[in-house]
């Protein structure tokens, strides 16, 4: 799902992601790779300063 999205370090890192829903696109500011796993549909992700 996140091919594109090289993590080197620990997976509590956060990311801000834009995700497609039915209803639309989302952003989703300071989640962590454990959250992303249960989503779907993520057009961009980029790690959080």
């Amino acid at each position: 799902m996140l091919d594109h999205l090289k993590v080197s370090s620990s997976p509590l890192n956060t990311f801000n992601c834009r995700a497609m829903l039915p209803s639309g696109s989302v952003e989703i500011f300071n989640t962590n790779l454990v959250l992303l796993s249960f989503l779907g549909h993520l057009e961009e992700c980029s790690l959080s300063n």
